[in-house]
This record gives structure tokens, sequence and C-alpha cells, in this order.
């Protein structure tokens, strides 16, 4: 009961009945930074938040304030060089997604 109700107050679809998720090989680095920006920016996308430091259930805040967390920090720093650049990267894929009209305000 909790679920149908959770479910139809935010529109979720049970996983049974979603299409099948498509996998692809990362092949190189880019392709790497940009699922990570893209999986830190997911929220916005869907527009749980306009911000991805306002999503608490996100890694990202914890690689920008080197919080505790599972995800290991420098090893993703690492894959864009510094911090500033992973922040860089990530305001730079959300401009584009508004520039390009992904439905994000």
């Amino acid at each position: 009961l909790l679920f149908r109700i959770a479910s139809s107050a935010f529109g979720w679809t049970p996983i049974l009945f979603q299409k099948e998720l498509k996998r692809k090989v990362i092949t190189d680095e880019n392709q790497l930074q940009t699922v990570i920006c893209y999986t830190h920016l997911n929220p916005v996308h869907h527009k749980f938040t306009s911000n991805p430091t306002e999503y608490e259930h996100s890694s990202y805040n914890a690689i920008v304030n080197n919080e505790k967390s599972i995800v290991n920090r420098e090893e993703t720093i690492d894959f864009f060089d510094d911090l500033d650049n992973f922040i860089y990267n990530h305001q730079n894929l959300l401009g584009f997604w508004n520039l390009a009209g992904f439905g994000l305000d």
C-alpha cells in the first residue's frame, strides 16, 4: 500500500514494468567523466532538485566537501585532474543541458 501511494504521488513505475536499461561499456576517461557528471546531475534532470549540491543522496557533496563516503574521493577527482575541474565539468554539463532545453529550469 505504501509503495502504491508513493508511486502514485511521485509517478514511479515498479521496476518489473520498466523497460530494461541499456548497458554501455565505458571505453575512455572522457566518457567516464561524462557518466560521473550525468549521474550526479540526474536528480536535477528529473526535477528532484535544482542543483546537485541540494540532493542529499548523491556522492557529489561527499566528493566536493571531503565528507565520509563509500566513494573513493581521490580516485574520482583524479579522473578530472583536480577538484576545480571536477566542479567545472559538472557545471559545464548542467549549462549545456539548460541551453539544449533538456527540461531543466
